[in-house]
């Protein structure tokens, strides 16, 4: 398959990059990219889960979710201990901070929803979803 001869794939590969970018651009002001504002999302709902459980739901390899992490760390937004289950695991907690920095940055979210789905009705955001969502299930045996 050549890069250009799928208007689904090509489609996809070009939405992917735009909203990496899109995403990059809205969390500058903060000081991070779209992979902090996902990671910051995830542990909104999620305080206190295990490293291992961020690296799962975001679909990334460990190295990424521990650079993300550290970096996290690092403004003091989140903080990591270890586990009193499993010694070698560890726990993410919000900080005051990151608790702090919830409003904004879901606002920053719903921006960025809004102009990646601003050309669809509600129907079609929702026949979307669906159909990417079937597609990734269809996948999600190993093929």
């Amino acid at each position: 398959m050549f890069p250009d001869d799928n208007l689904l794939f090509s489609s996809l590969r070009s939405l992917v990059k735009k909203m990496h970018r899109l995403g990059d651009r809205e969390m500058a002001p903060y000081g991070m990219g779209h992979g902090e504002l996902r990671l910051l999302l995830l542990l909104y709902g999620n305080d206190g889960c295990g490293q291992d459980y961020l690296i799962s739901r975001l679909t990334v390899d460990r190295t990424n979710v521990g650079r993300a992490l550290a970096k996290l760390e690092k403004m003091g937004l989140v903080r990591r201990i270890r586990s009193l289950d499993d010694g070698r695991a560890n726990v993410v907690f919000l900080s005051d901070r990151g608790r702090e920095m919830q409003e904004p940055l879901l606002a920053a979210k719903e921006r960025i929803e809004r102009k990646v789905t601003g050309a669809l009705s509600d129907d079609e955001i929702d026949l979307l979803s669906r159909l990417l969502f079937k597609m990734d299930e269809g996948l999600s045996d190993g093929s």
